[in-house]
């Protein structure tokens, strides 16, 4: 392979000494520019060399710019390639306060078995993003906090999904006259997945990293917690909880009228036969008066609906839910239906779909004629899609 070694040590030397205030508090765009060029020399550098020309580039490891040297560690173990110090540096920058996060995503996808598991990690993850949060606000002035401390953490439930959720509580200080008079303000941190921890990612669309910059001075910790949970009330609402994507009531079934009417017209030639015939002239409209009245009780009594990521069901008395989320299989079997819902209290059995939770138990029993079967299969699919184990339609796999 033809030498690259016009790329000189020299050519690197640029940002030997780059602390993260120089470069984000002072040289910002212009500096973001070289390191974009830099990147850009190193992919094709990358491109043309030798391993052992690649290898010799060692020095960036000493480089205080932790995202390049991450970016030619990057480039290193793509090509299967290794040396002494790469592995101390990455976890040193690990540990560090710019580019924690995109470390633990370059060893997460080449070497696994550095990530660290012990839970006291996360907050190196948490004061990273903590700087950044305050960095990038909007209504900050583009310096970094003097000074982060983690307070405590406080668990929710996820609304839509149910998942258990944990939230860090931060305060952090800055010297900017802006913001000096304040002291310590406040900050909240999250969501992760508590049994994920340490890790810098959060769960999509919850990534609630907020502050407003009230003085921690002016309130307690459970006080900061309990405002904390009111902002992730207003910002996640409700509405999605509580959106219906389904509902329906039992109907009366139109079919029973035709049937009134045929049997009607087979016993009228009749009655010229028999006079007793005249009997079975009564049994069709009778019929139809008890089916219709049936059917009035069970509409005015029965409702099954998806409501976010629930499932509602309605049964005279008895009004419960179940998050979609504890269902793991639904199968469709011929079973007797309840007394309540019994016509004339015979003890007929119909088709129902049985919903089971993930230990084998039956969490709801309902009848098939309950439900608009072709707008509540596809609905109760796309609300379950999102699952890492949708409950299975037993009925679709035989």
């Amino acid at each position: 392979m033809k030498s690259c070694n016009h790329f000189s040590t020299n050519t690197w030397n640029t940002t030997k000494n780059t602390p993260r205030e120089y470069v984000y508090e002072a040289w910002k765009v212009p500096y973001f520019q070289l390191r974009f060029y830099i990147k850009n020399y190193l992919t094709i550098y990358s491109a043309l060399c030798s391993d052992q020309e690649l290898l010799k580039l060692q020095f960036i490891l000493n480089w205080k710019d932790d995202r390049l040297k991450l970016y030619y560690i990057e480039i290193l173990w793509k090509r299967n390639l290794d040396a002494d110090s790469v592995t101390p540096t990455i976890k040193e920058i690990l540990v560090g306060n710019d580019g924690s996060q995109e470390a633990f995503g370059i060893i997460q996808k080449n070497k696994p078995e550095l990530l660290p598991t012990d839970p006291s990690y996360q907050k190196y993850f948490v004061k990273e993003s903590a700087e950044f949060i305050f960095y990038n606000s909007p209504n900050g002035v583009e310096r970094f906090p003097d000074e982060v401390e983690i307070m405590g953490t406080f668990d929710e439930k996820d609304v839509l999904y149910g998942d258990n959720l944990t939230y860090y509580v931060v305060r952090f200080k800055s010297t900017d006259p802006t913001f000096a008079h304040k002291d310590w303000m406040r900050m909240l941190l999250g969501a992760y997945y508590p049994d994920k921890i340490p890790t810098p990612w959060q769960p999509t669309s919850l990534d609630d990293e907020y502050t407003d910059f009230m003085p921690w001075r002016e309130k307690s910790f459970k006080e900061h917690v309990e405002d904390f949970r009111s902002h992730l009330a207003e910002k996640h609402g409700t509405n999605e909880k509580d959106e219906v994507f389904y509902q329906s009531t039992p109907k009366f079934n139109r079919r029973n009228n035709t049937i009134a009417i045929l049997f009607f017209v087979l016993f009228l030639p009749l009655i010229w036969v028999k006079d007793w015939f005249t009997f079975g002239l009564l049994l069709p409209p009778v019929s139809l008066l008890l089916n219709y009245l049936h059917a009035k009780k069970i509409e005015k009594n029965i409702m099954v609906q998806i409501r976010g990521y629930y499932l509602d069901y309605y049964c005279f008395d008895d009004g419960t839910y179940v998050n979609l989320n504890d269902i793991a299989n639904v199968k469709l079997e011929k079973n007797t239906l309840s007394k309540p819902e019994r016509f004339l209290k015979l003890p007929l059995k119909k088709w129902q779909y049985i919903f089971y939770d993930h230990g084998g138990n039956a969490i709801y029993s309902i009848p098939s004629h309950y439900l608009i079967e072709e707008y509540f299969i596809p609905i109760f699919k796309k609300q379950t899609a999102h699952l890492s184990q949708p409950p299975v339609l037993e009925w679709e796999n035989e």
